[in-house]
């Protein structure tokens, strides 16, 4: 399975660079060719990971994905005109077959993996079955929170609690807001198998969250409430009025959901007060700004996040919309966005295009929502972004 997805990667590689040759026949044919470059980036998206190679419940998704991907492409082939349907013709028929077969295949290891999992579980006829938590995508519905004591002194220690929940179960995830904990336990880092692993870090400048400067912990999310834990201590010599406690919730490197709460200290006994923020919700939509040379690097990253939670991204496909008479929908689709991701490499630096699209996410979002991906090593972020959260996003 793995040969013939990267067999089948290369060939649409190929066919966008075929693609993004014939747009440069004129006005026209550029237009024609919009959609059927835009079903490409989705083919390249359903293809699974090597990593969902291996797990059945993440190839029945796959077959989804790419059965998506292929009526797409289907429909953006049958709407191109022009001269260019006479040259891509073989190579469209070429990708469509094999993604056909790809499909076929997930389907049959998606069926066989369900047998050989599902025989050994079925329960006897003495014997109840064993009730096992199934890790599911995030939903929009999905909400996150957090509580902290309203205040702290030096020298204490207490903890922090992050919440994750469905907007359906609001209640219960109070209820485990407000929970006791003891500033002893250690973090409770969830184990489950399977799934894609949601990762939430907390950073309070000034103070030490589990003995560091950020702490991180991981959950996968099976549509139940889930809490964590982090253990802050306060240093005795503290002498501020107050702080931050910073949480940000990252999924395949990126950063979808973050908020702060604000704490407060006194010189005495703190408070037993507690301070709670809920209804974080994550992004479920960005704006991908990248080089046309990354383009593979940046489909590889997205379609993992996409594995991870359903999520509308805008891949601005340059090379078929170059020209100044794209910049207003690409100005709007920033905008409309939950969030901005530049990928950031050499090639991007030396595009203008990539520097015209940041400047506009920082001027329309603020830096706030603004994160960049670091595809090479050795480079800096652009100045005018210092503040932005900084991921690596190199192989």
């Amino acid at each position: 399975m793995a040969d013939e997805v990267s067999k089948l990667s290369r060939a649409v590689a190929a066919l966008r660079v075929a693609v993004h040759a014939a747009s440069r026949h004129g006005q026209e044919e550029r237009c024609s060719l919009i959609g059927l470059g835009d079903a490409l980036d989705r083919v390249m998206l359903a293809l699974p990971s090597p990593a969902e190679a291996g797990d059945w419940r993440a190839m029945g998704h796959a077959a989804l994905r790419m059965a998506d991907a292929h009526a797409e492409l289907r429909g953006a082939w049958g709407a191109t005109t022009g001269p260019s349907v006479g040259l891509l013709s073989d190579r469209v028929l070429h990708v469509a077959v094999g993604l056909a077969g790809l499909i076929a295949a997930a389907g049959d290891a998606f069926r066989e993996q369900v047998l050989d999992e599902v025989q050994p579980l079925l329960p006897r006829r003495s014997e109840a079955p064993e009730v096992q938590a199934t890790p599911e995508p995030m939903p929009a519905t999905i909400r996150f929170g957090a509580g902290a004591p309203i205040a702290s002194c030096p020298g204490a220690s207490f903890v922090a609690r992050f919440i994750a929940y469905d907007e359906r179960d609001a209640a219960e995830a109070l209820r485990l807001l407000a929970a006791p904990a003891s500033a002893q336990d250690g973090p409770a880092a969830l184990q489950a198998e399977g799934g894609r692993r949601a990762e939430v870090s907390l950073c309070a400048p000034g103070l030490r969250v589990e003995c560091r400067d950020e702490y991180i912990q991981s959950f996968v999310w099976t549509g139940r409430p889930v809490g964590l834990d982090f253990r802050v201590d306060v240093p005795a010599d503290w002498s501020l009025p107050s702080t931050v406690l910073k949480f940000k919730l990252r999924v395949a490197g990126l950063v979808l959901a973050q908020f702060e709460l604000e704490l407060g200290f006194d010189a005495g006994a703190a408070p037993p007060l507690p301070r709670h923020s809920c209804g974080h919700r994550a992004a479920h939509s960005l704006f991908a700004s990248y080089a046309v040379d990354d383009r593979a690097r940046v489909l590889e990253r997205m379609a993992a996040l996409r594995a991870a939670i359903g999520i509308d991204l805008f891949l601005d496909c340059r090379d078929l919309n170059s020209g100044p008479q794209w910049q207003p929908r690409l100005e709007h689709e920033i905008a409309a966005r939950d969030g901005f991701v530049l990928f950031w490499s050499k090639a991007a630096a030396n595009s203008s295009w990539v520097a015209w699209e940041w400047d506009r996410a920082l001027g329309s979002k603020g830096l706030e929502q603004v994160q960049v991906q670091m595809l090479d090593a050795g480079l800096q972020p652009p100045r005018a972004l210092t503040g932005a959260y900084v991921g690596s996003a190199a192989a």
